[in-house]
């Protein structure tokens, strides 16, 4: 059975991993530019990733006014 671990931040992710999430599932107008997506990730106010074994499997990052509004 895979083992699966959550982590908070991007301490664990390479960009190369979040392309390859980000093409495996379709969003390919994302990786056209890398370093806008990582950037974006990176400002993010709350970033959660999951991975199956060293394999990233899952991203969900949050933005934030820090006062009365959140987005998923």
């Amino acid at each position: 059975m895979k083992q699966h671990t959550i982590h908070e931040g991007l301490e664990s992710v390479s960009e190369e991993s979040v392309l390859a999430l980000y093409n495996s599932v379709g969003w390919s107008t994302y990786t056209k530019d890398p370093d806008q997506l990582m950037k974006a990730i990176t400002n993010s106010t709350y970033v959660v990733t999951c991975h199956s074994e060293d394999k990233l499997v899952g991203l969900a990052r949050c933005i934030s006014d820090d006062s009365s509004i959140c987005y998923l």
